[in-house]
């Protein structure tokens, strides 16, 4: 049985210790400390030092410190066991406590989830069939999408059968075995199209539909809107994930509320397939949301003007057009300096002077605080020349579109920073930094 509680007083002395299932003795707490309360199963600990004791942990948690005391308590009983209605530890159910698992949050249409010894029992969920995630026999038939008969006509083309998403949407999807019949127009030109998933999409907002797509397999992914399903020309954007970049991409297309389109995740590789995740939305355009949609040229998250994009969204840029060549450079003055590439072809030169006893000149670009970077919306390459000659050159990060890039043993002089578009993403504003060093 548990020890008593200690009673308010001066420093805590120290527990007894229980014998083998009997609780240690409370200390008693120390001024301004309330008293700990006694441990339960477990084997007495020593008292808290000039303070209250801890409580003792119940079903293996260790005792914490009584308030305005120092540290002490029993030391923990047994660890919690299966059967105590209170999931913990590696138990994925303890009676009632499912911790908000449910069938339906687990990909099934209807009924009971239950626990049986502490692990979750699907045996009570029920559904139809769902061809696309890959993850879940919904049926219980033994058979998991494009091997379960039902899913037949689904599998076999992919402009018959659609699974409807909700606005917003986020979906698990597994490309295996479905049909190969689309092929996104940003596909590489020396890739061939794999099988593909199809989902039909009703905008609930007019501005514009964002598809974000992250692929969870080794398999990089295209993902496309189309108008019309199985209509050639009826694409309305496209986007390609790349494995080098967590195999992630973002598409954002124009949409109308009540829209109704069809978003395609293609793989690459007509023998490859593989998992992903999906996020669709549509959203109105909002200047200062932090998101550049339309005809912003930035937005910055905010609605301030003088810091690189205006309250109106229009870019407050430091360079002089033209500026494509190293005769026409803009003169680099210094950070924050803000510029933007504005066609496929749009060539950007800025000139800087490295002055004597600096032998190292670094060049960065950085988006405009609305996380193009990390979202793959930004795809620039950097190089750095002398009057004639690249001395270096380099385009996407380890993590990022966005590029950095140094030369090193230069000579005093003047020198150039030439910033183009690598084409993933072509158009974008952009933050630069140059700087040189010893």
């Amino acid at each position: 049985m548990g020890g008593s509680s200690g009673n308010a007083g001066a420093a805590g002395n120290g527990g007894s210790s229980g014998s083998a299932g009997a609780g240690g003795t409370a200390g008693n707490a120390g001024a301004g400390g309330t008293a700990g309360n006694a441990g339960s199963s477990g084997s007495g600990g020593s008292a808290g030092t000039d303070g209250g004791a801890g409580s003792a942990g119940t079903d293996g948690g260790a005792g914490s410190a009584g308030t305005d005391g120092g540290a002490g308590g029993g030391s923990g009983g047994n660890p919690g066991k299966c059967g105590d209605g209170v999931r913990s530890g590696t138990e994925s159910c303890d009676g009632d406590d499912f911790t908000g698992q449910t069938c339906q949050a687990l990909g099934f249409d209807s009924g009971n989830l239950r626990c049986s010894e502490c692990r979750l029992d699907l045996s009570q969920c029920t559904g139809n069939e769902n061809c696309t995630d890959g993850e879940v026999d919904q049926d219980r038939d033994g058979q998991f999408d494009c091997d379960d008969s039902d899913c037949a006509q689904s599998c076999a083309s992919s402009c018959t059968v659609f699974e409807t998403l909700p606005d917003p949407a986020r979906v698990i999807g597994e490309t295996f075995k479905h049909a190969g019949e689309l092929r996104g127009s940003c596909l590489a030109g020396d890739l061939t199209s794999g099988p593909e998933l199809v989902y039909r999409f009703t905008a609930a907002q007019s501005g514009v539909l964002e598809a974000e797509l992250r692929s969870n397999s080794n398999v990089d992914f295209t993902v496309s809107v189309r108008s019309a399903c199985a209509t050639a020309g009826s694409e309305l954007g496209c986007a390609q994930t790349s494995s080098a970049f967590q195999g992630r991409d973002v598409l954002r297309v124009p949409i109308t509320q009540n829209q109704t389109v069809f978003v395609v995740v293609d793989g690459t590789g007509s023998s490859n397939a593989g998992g992903f995740v999906l996020n669709v939305h549509s959203r109105p355009i909002v200047c200062g949301d932090g998101n550049r949609d339309g005809n912003e040229a930035c937005d910055d998250g905010n609605m301030n003007s003088l810091d690189g994009c205006s309250a109106s969204c229009v870019l407050e840029s430091d360079e002089l057009e033209p500026n494509g060549t190293v005769a026409q450079a803009t003169p680099y003055t210094g950070y924050p300096f803000f510029a933007a590439i504005t066609s496929s072809t749009d060539v950007d030169v800025f000139s800087i002077s490295v002055p004597a006893g600096h032998t190292r000149l670094l060049a960065e670009i950085f988006d405009l605080g609305d996380g193009a970077c990390a979202k793959y919306l930004l795809d620039s390459r950097l190089e750095i020349l002398d009057a004639a000659t690249i001395r270096a050159s380099n385009g996407d990060t380890s993590t990022s579109f966005c590029s950095r890039v140094q030369a090193t043993g230069l000579s005093p002089g003047a020198y150039f920073v030439r910033v183009t578009t690598e084409g993933q993403q072509p158009l974008f504003p952009y933050l630069l930094n140059v700087s040189t060093s010893p």
